[in-house]
Parts: C-alpha cells; sequence; structure tokens
C-alpha cells in the first residue's frame, strides 16, 4: 500500500460471468455546471487532506475556455481557483490535476502558437495562482495526458501524438523536473503500429512505465498495452487489441496479483467495451468481462476497489436510461451489478474517476446533464463500498486513468 501522497492508493480487478441489478444507490448532486465558474466537468477528482475535491473543465470559467475548481463535499461550496483564458495566456481545456507531495496541483492542458501545443501547468491551491512550467511541441509531442508523480521531484506522462519525426509520430513518454522546470523526451512512439494516443502511465517498482493507446498497433489499429523500459530506454508493445478483445483501451491499474487490469471504451462481445488482464511480464493477455448495455457501456473511466476487492468504474453510456451507469464487480462471486444509473437530469456521460471517503461514500463526475447543466460533481452513497480501518479524517482512494504511483509489483493495495 503507497500513502505517500496522501491518498490510500487501491487497486484490483476481477473476472466476470452475470450481471445483476441492485438497489440502487443514493444520488447527491454537488454541483451543477455553469458557465461563469465551468461547465463540462472533463477530469476526475482528488482531494486534500481536509476533504476537499478538486477537478477540471473542459469550457466555462470566466473566459470560457476552462476552469480549475474546488469543492466543499460537506457544505458544497463551490470555488473557481482558475479560469484560463485563452486569448491573454493562449491556453485553455486543462485536464486530469495531480495534488502533489508538495501541495501544489499540477496539470496538462492545450496550447497555442504562444505555449505550443500543450502545457505543464502548476496552481497553488491556496491562492489560485496559476503558473506555466514548459510547453509541449517539436520532438516533446504533442497533446499531453495526465501526470503521474515519480521519485526525485519527477513526473510522468505521455502525448497523443507527433513526436521525433513529425506528423507520422505516434507521441512521446516524458518526464518533467520540479527543480529544473523541464520537459526530458524519454522514448517515442515511432510509428502507428506502435500506437498512438495514448493519455497515462503507471509505473513499478524499478521505474519501468506502463500505459495504453486508445488507437494504432496491429493488427487493425484498436489500441495497444506498451511497456517503457527506465533500465535501456526501449518501449515495446505488450498487446495489439483486435476488437474481439476490445478496441480503445482506457488506462492500466495494477492488480494484488501483479497483473495489470484496465478496460477498453469499445470492442468485445457486444462491441459496447471490455474488461481485461495482462501479465507485465510475459504479456499473456485475458479478456474478463465484455459489457452490454444492461450494465453499462463505453467504459472510459478509471476503476477503484475497496477492501473487500470489489471493483467499482463507471459507463459513460448504457444503463437503465442510456445515459452512463456506475457498477460494482464482485470478485468473490464474478457478478457485475448496476448501482446507479444517470437519466440526463442528474447528469450524463459520467467520466474520470470514483473515488471514496472514509465512510464508503463515491465521488465523480458528469460530462453533460444536470440542471441547468452541463455536468455535475456527484457523491453516491449505500454502495457497498467496504473501507479498511484508517485514521480517523476523510481518506481518499483513486485509480484513475493515470493510474496509481510507483509501487512494488505484486504489492497489496
Amino acid at each position: 500500500m503507497d500513502e505517500r501522497f496522501g491518498f490510500r492508493l487501491l487497486a484490483f480487478v476481477v473476472a466476470s460471468a452475470a450481471c445483476f441489478s441492485a438497489p440502487a444507490a443514493t444520488l447527491t448532486t454537488l454541483y451543477n455546471s455553469d458557465l461563469g465558474e465551468g461547465r463540462h466537468p472533463n477530469s476526475g477528482l482528488v482531494a486534500d487532506a481536509s476533504g476537499a475535491l478538486y477537478g477540471s473543465t473542459r469550457y466555462g470559467g470566466a473566459y470560457n475556455f476552462g476552469s480549475v475548481y474546488r469543492i466543499d463535499p460537506t457544505t458544497g461550496d463551490f470555488a473557481t481557483l482558475v479560469s484560463f483564458d485563452y486569448d491573454v495566456t493562449g491556453v485553455t481545456s486543462p485536464g486530469d490535476l495531480l495534488l502533489h507531495r508538495d501541495g501544489m496541483l499540477y496539470g496538462t492542458a492545450a496550447g497555442s502558437a504562444s505555449y505550443g501545443p500543450g502545457v505543464v501547468f502548476k496552481i497553488d491551491p491556496s491562492t489560485g495562482e496559476l503558473s506555466f512550467l514548459d510547453s509541449f511541441g517539436g520532438p516533446h509531442g504533442w497533446g499531453p495526458g495526465r501526470l503521474m508523480p515519480g521519485p526525485s521531484e519527477k513526473l510522468y506522462g505521455v502525448t497523443s501524438h507527433y513526436g521525433d519525426i513529425g506528423f507520422l509520430g505516434g507521441g512521446t513518454v516524458f518526464e518533467f523536473d520540479l527543480v529544473a522546470g523541464e520537459l526530458k523526451t524519454l522514448a517515442y512512439f515511432s510509428d502507428f503500429d506502435q500506437g498512438f494516443f495514448a493519455s497515462s502511465v503507471i509505473a513499478d517498482a524499478a521505474g519501468n512505465l506502463y500505459g495504453t493507446t486508445a488507437d494504432g498497433g496491429v493488427p487493425g489499429y484498436h489500441g495497444t498495452v506498451f511497456k517503457y523500459d527506465r533500465s535501456n530506454g526501449d518501449l515495446t508493445t505488450l498487446h495489439s487489441f483486435d476488437e474481439r478483445n476490445g478496441d480503445a483501451p482506457a488506462g492500466l491499474l495494477w492488480g494484488k496479483d501483479g497483473l495489470l487490469y484496465g478496460t477498453t471504451h469499445r470492442g468485445g462481445y457486444h462491441h459496447e467495451g471490455t474488461l481485461y488482464r495482462i501479465d507485465p511480464e510475459t504479456g499473456d493477455f485475458e479478456l474478463l468481462y465484455s459489457f452490454d448495455s444492461h450494465e453499462g457501456i463505453y467504459p472510459a473511466t478509471g476503476l477503484l476497489a475497496d477492501a473487500a476487492g470489489n471493483l467499482y468504474g463507471m459507463a459513460t453510456r448504457g444503463g437503465a436510461h442510456g445515459s452512463g451507469a456506475v457498477y460494482k464487480f464482485d470478485l468473490s462471486t464474478a457478478v457485475l451489478t448496476t448501482l446507479f444509473s444517470f437519466n440526463g437530469d442528474n447528469g450524463i456521460e459520467p467520466r474520470g474517476h470514483l473515488i471514496a471517503d472514509s465512510q464508503g461514500n463515491l465521488y465523480g463526475t458528469t460530462y453533460g446533464g444536470g440542471a441547468p447543466g452541463p455536468g455535475t460533481v456527484f457523491m453516491l452513497s449505500d454502495t457497498g463500498f467496504v473501507v479498511a480501518p484508517e485514521p480517523a479524517g476523510l481518506l481518499l482512494a483513486a485509480i484513475g486513468l493515470g493510474g496509481a504511483a510507483w509501487r512494488r509489483r505484486g504489492d497489496r493495495p
């Protein structure tokens, strides 16, 4: 278990054999998006030691180019920390946030001619001060994704396309040095066969990085699972999806057994998404579950596990009303249960990843829906989420598209 960054990081995945309905969990809407404060939440949430939640929106804010916000889940108090102004800074649409051990929020956002095709930024949560630390483009690639904390004040991530060979490049793996304030490109996706549209990475204890690309790979360009070897700089493909076992993988996490688990947005028996696992040493792949419209379809969010090994996640569509759902998978019975189905009025298309507090309540965002909309921040209670005994206070557990922090292979979460 890794608690260095203020969260209890959990990772677990299970096989599937059946789907059941259950008494609906209780949804509480903490915030409905507003144009002036931010609309279309497009990331998961992170939390500080006091339990305050932080997230970002793709649009809205004072200038309608996205925002970073803070919300108190106990009172519902909402504050916009930063409104991005493309006309002044050349930066728009912030992505997933990282709350670092130094107390600062870090993230990436789209850029412009002023800052290149993407930037690394820092926000002081106490003041809302925004700093741009470095920009992408050229050999660094375009379209940076979620940041992952590493040792020695380093952050790691991937870009979705381009890089050393220009428009034929599939993106990069990069390192950002917080002390030096500099980007360093570690590896390039040299062609589309190797994959492109990567979004995040996770790491093992040796510093090797693992991630997925949503496209590319052979046969068929349905996405890949890749490994970056820190010892020699090699970037290798562990698995290429073939649509039958998945299409457009959404991210990875570590299981208790030392295997990597993830979901795909499409593909599988019903062409509506899958759950899978892969051995990071051998590349052995196993399809565990194919989603269908009854429990939810097109999973594109992070995964979360409780102390009993139950897996929680969100499907962006499907469910009882077609607007997305929150599901639970029981390891001991191999049963997938739909806990809550969104209906539009309370949200559409849940994105990002779920997090949980010490009472077992789950928190997340929807990209659309709500009143007046578009988008919500919500809390889900009565989910059966099992919390391990921990010190008093709000303790959040989260595994998102970016995965967890550095860990030992086989560690129990």
